[in-house]
Order: structure tokens, then sequence, then C-alpha cells
């Protein structure tokens, strides 16, 4: 069964998140704080991570760069997400290309690296 690990500061958007997993097979792990995803993702080695943009004391990008610069889960797929509707979309997508898809060349990479075509870095 894959494992997938929801970062979501906002419980009822977690909850939803989590069911909808679940549905879809995953067994799910969740926490509100980007700070506390670190250790429980070392731990429990997710096929994906969903991840909220805005967390508190560690936001997603930064999550996101430490999961990547982490043997363990560099090649964990991520999948970001925001409710927030904030200055501009484009400071949003160089931040999410700074946190970069890693460029290794497992299948699983090149699915997530083509992803993310539609926004050139």
């Amino acid at each position: 069964m894959p494992v997938a690990l929801v970062v979501e500061d906002d419980a009822d958007h977690r909850n939803l998140l989590v069911l909808l997993l679940e549905r879809a097979g995953f067994r799910v792990h969740a926490v509100a704080d980007g700070a506390d995803a670190l250790p429980l993702a070392q731990r429990v080695r997710p096929d994906l991570v969903v991840l909220d943009w805005r967390l508190p004391n560690l936001p997603g990008p930064e999550v996101c760069r430490r999961l990547r610069a982490t043997p363990k889960t560099a090649e964990v797929a991520v999948l970001m997400v925001t409710a927030w509707a904030g200055d501009s979309v484009e400071n949003a997508r160089q931040e999410a290309c700074r946190a970069g898809p890693t460029t290794s060349s497992s299948s699983r990479s090149t699915r997530r690296s083509s992803s993310p075509g539609s926004w050139p870095c």
C-alpha cells in the first residue's frame, strides 16, 4: 500500500486530503506543521507528500528543499497546495522552482519532473 504524508495546518483541509487519499488507497500520515513533517517523513518514507505552501514554523517550500536535500526523501513526489491568493503567481512559481523537482533518471522522478513542465524554471 502506498504511503502519503499530508502537511496542512488547516484542520478541515487536512481532513479532506486524508479522506481523499485514503479512498485512493494510500495509508496516510498527517501533521499540521512543517517542522513536524521532516522527522515523520524520515520515519515513514512516504511515496507522496501533499504539502501546504504556507505553514507555521517552517513554510512548505523550505520543507520541500529539506526533503530534497536528504537522501531518504530526495525522490519523494511532492504536491504543493495552497488556499492562499497572495501577491503574485509569478513569485509563487519562482519559489516552487527553487524548491524544485529532482533531476534523477528514475521513472518516478521523471513523472514528477514532467508535471511542472509548464512552469519553466
